[in-house]
Formats: structure tokens, C-alpha cells, sequence
């Protein structure tokens, strides 16, 4: 409840009252009523999500986060592709992944002008938390994962 009236508050629901009869309790409604007798004639509360929210739900799907991040880091892009094409075929242990992306140019970053090396985690971290991949006594794409992955390949005649 608490996190619905958040959610509320924040446009994303809209709060619907109901009487015992089912119908909608607005604010004339209780107009002249007191606290006690505005409680006594609400029955049910339910909410219904806007259109605020349904953007939010939209921009935050699995695949919204999964294309978001190819976006964001497109000289890591083709990496983050092996790694679901990799796991797409059976899950993988961590092992498998950090061996697959072993010496990738995807690995280095400039940090205020020193060359580091990534961990291959960072990769994995990045697609679990964009909906991609999930561990499951190996990291596999998830559902959603898939999709994306099925819809890329299609995209690109099977060349990634």
C-alpha cells in the first residue's frame, strides 16, 4: 500500500474508492462528512495505473533497458552481444564468459587518462540489472533476453 501511494503521488496510479454497492466515492461524496463517516462509507480501495505510469512501465521493460544500454555504450555494444549469443546457446558458467571476453578491446576504458581493465562482471552486472540474463545454475537470457537476442539476429540477417 505504502509503495502504491508513492507511486501515487508520483502520477503513475490513480486511487479508486468504492462504497459497499461498488460505486466510485468521490470527493462530493464526501463532502460535510467526518473523518468516521468518510471511513464508514468506503468499502474497497483499488488503483488503476495512468498514463504516466504506463510510460514508466513501458520505458523500463526488459528490452527498453537492454536496447538503453547497447545505446549507451555502443563501442561495448558488440561484446554485450557476444555474451548473449553465447548465453543464448546454454547457460554459462562465469568462467565460460570472462574466458569469451578475455583480451576484448571492450575490457579497456580510459579513467582520467590511466588505461584500466574491466572485469567481465561488469558486463554480466549490466545485463542481469537490463533484464537480459538471469542466473539459474548458469548465467541464461531470460525470456526477455531471447526475444531481444531473436529480434537482433532478425534485424541483422543472423550476423551477430
Amino acid at each position: 500500500y505504502r509503495l502504491a501511494t508513492i507511486i501515487e503521488r508520483a502520477y503513475g496510479l490513480e486511487r479508486m474508492e468504492r462504497d459497499a454497492q461498488g460505486r466510485i466515492v468521490s470527493s462530493d461524496c464526501k463532502e460535510g462528512l467526518d473523518e468516521d463517516e468518510v471511513d464508514d462509507l468506503i468499502c474497497s480501495t483499488s488503483f488503476k495505473t495512468t498514463p504516466v505510469g504506463a510510460r514508466f512501465v513501458e520505458q523500463h521493460r526488459p528490452q527498453a533497458r537492454i536496447i538503453e544500454l547497447l545505446e549507451l555504450a555502443p563501442d561495448r555494444a558488440e561484446a554485450y552481444c557476444e555474451v548473449l549469443a553465447f548465453a543464448a546457446e546454454r547457460p554459462r558458467a562465469y568462467a565460460e564468459i570472462e574466458q569469451l571476453l578475455k583480451g576484448k578491446p571492450a575490457l579497456e576504458a580510459l579513467v582520467e587518462g590511466e588505461r584500466i581493465v574491466m572485469q567481465p562482471s561488469v558486463f554480466v552486472d549490466k545485463l542481469e540489472r537490463a533484464g537480459a540474463l538471469v542466473w539459474d545454475g548458469g548465467w541464461r537470457l531470460t525470456e526477455e533476453g531471447e526475444s531481444y537476442w531473436e529480434e537482433l539476429k532478425a534485424a541483422t540477417n543472423g550476423k551477430q
